[in-house]
């Protein structure tokens, strides 16, 4: 299998796109589906598995917590869903709650890796290459951890709470920081009176 290129898509009102038809090929009736880092990938069955198996370059050991939790969490988050005979996926089957986390809405980029393909929000992922353009970089953004990048929202909060006193502006509230370090967008701010 070998998938390469950039197909965009409207995601229907049953909320399924058409795998693009070199895509369909390689495929057979089955796709494993998982929504992770802001994108959705998908495999074969068995490209799934590689790709699980890939995460454990010196094999998966049964006996250790952390080989155990990183393999359940891979599988329970993934979900082998049919294509219609349209070669349609049914995107809504992975739940509201994985689309948004995607920030899947209407139109989607379906994109070609080698040896699985992914499902971008449209916008995404030209915002991702016209970043790749503009700056002269290859995308090769560093992943960081999740505890990491809520201890540095904090802190930026926190600053902005005291430069706030210090300027004699309209407080920001210790609920305001603490929504700003796990807010998701703008939305999940609560209102200011100011």
């Amino acid at each position: 299998m070998y998938l390469t290129g950039t197909y965009k898509h409207n995601l229907d009102a049953k909320q399924r796109i058409t795998l693009p038809a070199p895509f369909r090929k390689e495929f057979g009736e089955k796709v494993c589906l998982i929504p992770i880092g802001g994108k959705i990938l998908g495999f074969t069955p068995e490209g799934h598995q590689a790709w699980v198996e890939s995460y454990f370059p010196n094999g998966y050991n049964p006996r250790s917590k952390k080989d155990e939790r990183l393999r359940f969490l891979l599988n329970a988050k993934t979900m082998t869903l049919e294509l219609d005979s349209a070669g349609r996926l049914a995107l809504g089957k992975l739940g509201a709650e994985a689309l948004t986390s995607c920030d899947i809405k209407r139109e989607v980029a379906v994109v070609g890796n080698t040896d699985h393909f992914e499902i971008w929000d449209a916008e995404d992922y030209d915002d991702w290459t016209i970043i790749q353009r503009d700056m002269k970089i290859d995308g090769g953004l560093q992943p960081v951890r999740e505890e990491d990048v809520l201890k540095a929202r904090n802190k930026a909060a926190r600053a902005l709470q005291g430069m706030f006193r210090e300027l004699g502006l309209p407080e920001i509230t210790d609920a305001e920081v603490e929504a700003a370090t796990y807010a998701n967008g703008s939305n999940d701010m609560p209102e200011r009176n100011v």
